[in-house]
């Protein structure tokens, strides 16, 4: 018997596939776990979603934490796990976990089939959830992210990456100030 996990996007494309392979290479199945996914509605983050309970697991970037922040405010969610190494989203839970472990990101054995099988293999299993992309751009498209190393083999969230996002938005101009990274991130169990 499985049971539903809801998964939202704030944006949903091949460069999320390590989250999209979680549904489209059955690794959420073989867990016990039916997926629901659905696409935030435009100018709505997911995390929208977690709040109001509709959904289980958003992507979403830590840079959503930031607007509460500079209002002097605690970010509805912490971000755990990072789906790109080349970009700002990440995963976020409702709640908090103190017995979280990164075994229970079942995700990992779908990021690891995201970095190593042929790209045609995943376009082939993610082309429904893309009806309206022709099947040889979604292959193109994944093998490009591939060869970019855009998805890396860890899950966490670096300090350094989350610095190299604060950096970003301080040069910008969006943020006027450093935030901690325990304000938006979730560490990894056992992390100092």
């Amino acid at each position: 018997m499985s049971q539903d996990i809801r998964i939202q996007f704030t944006r949903f494309s091949a460069f999320y596939s390590p989250l999209i392979a979680t549904m489209a290479g059955g690794f959420l199945e073989q867990e016990g776990l039916r997926a629901r996914h659905s696409v935030s509605a435009p100018g709505t983050s997911a995390i929208t979603g977690l709040v109001d309970g509709s959904v289980h697991v958003a992507q979403s970037a830590p840079s959503q934490g930031f607007g509460p922040l500079e209002q002097g405010k605690t970010p509805p969610a912490l971000h755990f796990a990072q789906i790109n190494e080349m970009d700002g989203f990440f995963l976020v839970g409702r709640a908090a976990e103190p017995q979280f472990s990164w075994d229970r990101l079942n995700g990992r054995k779908a990021r690891a089939w995201v970095i190593s099988a042929p790209a045609a293999e995943i376009a082939k299993a993610e082309a429904p959830f893309f009806p309206d992309v022709d099947p040889g751009v979604l292959t193109t498209t994944i093998a490009t992210y591939q060869t970019l190393g855009n998805w890396t083999p860890h899950v966490e969230i670096t300090r350094p990456a989350w610095e190299a996002t604060v950096d970003i938005f301080l040069h910008a101009g969006l943020i006027k100030r450093r935030h901690r990274y325990e304000d938006v991130i979730a560490s990894p169990p056992g992390a100092p």
